[in-house]
């Protein structure tokens, strides 16, 4: 679970890996360097921070290994902050960087975020898979897809 430490950071690098972000708490599946601060495996929920605690969070080749793509934004928004934003970098569904690591579990569509953001027209018409509603900032559509998504709340 987490590290007992208290941080200050109010940026989150979730599934950090081997890439070091300084000053943000960097987090992973398990402590396996000196740079992971909290272990904790992402799906399983609540995850170990505070409701509005983050104002950013970095999820850089991360979400492609977990089971839930709804799971994972809904636990986003929990700690981020009103208008905090998580910026994702996951391969394209048709890309082969989807199926060269065995633990990838999916790859996405640009326009998979679009679900996230009621402005949208997926958004706005299966915006039922979540209460809780993002504004999508930007989705850049390469090998890999890289989107920023801006939490809305009260």
């Amino acid at each position: 679970m987490a590290v007992s430490q208290t941080f200050d950071s109010m940026i989150l690098n979730l599934g950090c890996g081997n890439v070091f972000m300084p000053k943000a708490i960097n987090h992973d599946l398990w402590i396996h360097g000196s740079w992971v601060d909290v272990a904790h495996d992402l799906n399983v929920y609540p995850w170990p921070w505070p409701d509005n605690r983050f104002a950013l969070v970095y999820a850089i080749d991360l979400i492609e290994h977990l089971d839930s793509f709804i799971g994972f934004f809904d636990e986003c928004w929990r700690i981020l902050t009103p208008g905090g934003r998580v910026a994702v970098r996951t391969p394209r569904w048709d890309s082969m960087n989807t199926y060269i690591d065995p633990t990838h579990k999916r790859g996405y569509h640009a326009e998979s975020f679009d679900y996230l953001d009621p402005s949208t027209e997926w958004g706005s018409r299966y915006g039922m898979y979540t209460t809780r509603k993002w504004k999508k900032v930007e989705v850049i559509d390469d090998l890999n897809l890289h989107a920023v998504m801006e939490a809305v709340k009260p």
